[in-house]
Formats: C-alpha cells, structure tokens, sequence
C-alpha cells in the first residue's frame, strides 16, 4: 500500500504532503466524510448537488466550495465519479443491458446515460464493455 491509500483509510488526509514533501496527518473532513456517506446511499436516485447540500444543511455554493477547498475536486465530480463507478462496475461485471443500467441509475433515457458515460470516460458503454469482455 501506497502511503497515501494508507492515510486516507486511517481516515486522515495528506494535504500538506504538496507543500511540504512530507505527510502530516489531519483529521479528514467531516463535511466530505457526511457527503460521501450520502452519495453512496443515494446516488443512484439523486444526481442533483442540491439534494446533498440540502441534506447537509447547506447551500450548494457553500458546500462546492468546502469540498473544492478540501479534497480539490467540487461535490459535482464526487456524485459524478460515484455514479461512474457503479456504471463501469455493472458493465463488467454483469450481462445486464446498458439500458437497464441507465434506467437504474435514474438516468432519464439511454441516450443520457451514454452522453454522461463518453463524457466521462472518452468511450461508450458500448465499447468500455466490449473491451472489458
């Protein structure tokens, strides 16, 4: 293990490691901690930042801002990658056609989820699964 992989499932961050060469241990955010919790309850139904940053008792700017300012990614990629990750997890590991994926990860048609999946992954579900197969 990388010791990056091993800070981050101690539940720490390495965000001084850029600065200083070395990695200082702070304790990971609570704020992303709660957000990812609830994207990976949720993300196959809500795709929208509003829902979570009304979960969190937040604005969406607010909370786009707090999560870009700890982990350097807005909350938009977080629900984005999570979504994204599911989608390539079903089409390698299961024969279930692409648009039922879509349809359960509350895409509204198949041709969405296909725009969201080449935008993400510069190919198709089509193809990402013919590659894998």
């Amino acid at each position: 293990m990388t010791p990056s992989i091993v800070v981050e499932a101690c539940g720490f961050s390495a965000a001084s490691r850029a600065r200083t060469g070395t990695i200082t241990l702070q304790p990971a955010d609570a704020t992303v901690a709660q957000l990812r919790t609830l994207v990976d309850e949720y993300f196959r139904r809500e795709h929208q930042l509003g829902f979570y940053a009304e979960k969190l008792g937040m604005t969406v700017d607010r909370l786009n801002d707090h999560v870009k300012r700890a982990t350097g990614v807005t909350a938009g990629h977080l629900i984005r990658q999570r979504l994204l990750t599911e989608a390539k997890r079903q089409l390698v590991f299961t024969t279930q056609p692409i648009q039922d994926i879509a349809e359960e990860l509350s895409f509204s048609d198949p041709s969405h989820f296909a725009r969201f999946f080449r935008k993400q992954t510069g190919t198709t579900p089509h193809e990402f699964r013919d590659r894998r197969g």
